[in-house]
């Protein structure tokens, strides 16, 4: 097995763990740490400090604003700790707030970011213009009175634009 520690070694001479988190992202100031509230980061942070098992930052793939959602966030950070994946994987989903749990925890190569090696990311917006709104959608959909929208043909033209696979920055 000597080999597959080196493979997984860090930068620091530790492991790279990369973990996949779910958040329901409302009572959170984003992704990213600030010092002025709390941030999913910042959380994961504060467990693995508890465990002692993370050297500095966790980095994630990307940021998300206040209050947005994520299913499938994917994150890295470098550890000494040889806690196997599995048990760190439960560990810190007991110590993480209900709201914000480790999908997925993998030992992964130092060659491995989180940010520079993801090759997509997935973005999906609700929008319902229809009756109350259901209880278990509340914080995941934009509900608007039906008055205030433009027809259902434009939406869902202008939406049909969207779907698909897109590089919006060029």
């Amino acid at each position: 097995m000597p080999e597959m520690e080196n493979q997984a070694e860090s930068k620091t001479g530790g492991r790279r763990i990369r973990l996949t988190v779910a958040y329901d992202g409302t009572g959170y100031l984003g992704w990213q740490y600030q010092p002025n509230g709390p941030t999913v980061q910042g959380e994961l942070e504060n467990a693995l400090s508890s465990l002692q098992a993370g050297q500095g930052r966790v980095i994630g793939a990307g940021r998300t604003d206040a209050g947005v959602h994520a299913l499938g966030q994917v994150a890295h950070f470098d550890t000494d700790s040889r806690l196997d994946c599995r048990v760190l994987e439960r560990a810190l989903n007991s110590l993480l707030p209900r709201d914000i749990r480790v999908r997925e925890v993998m030992e992964t190569g130092p060659a491995f970011h989180a940010r520079y090696s993801a090759s997509a990311r997935c973005y999906r917006y609700s929008l319902a213009d229809q009756g109350l709104p259901e209880s278990v959608l509340l914080r995941r959909t934009c509900w608007v009175r039906q008055t205030a929208l433009p027809g259902r043909e434009l939406l869902d033209r202008c939406a049909g634009l969207l779907v698909g696979k897109h590089d919006f920055f060029t």
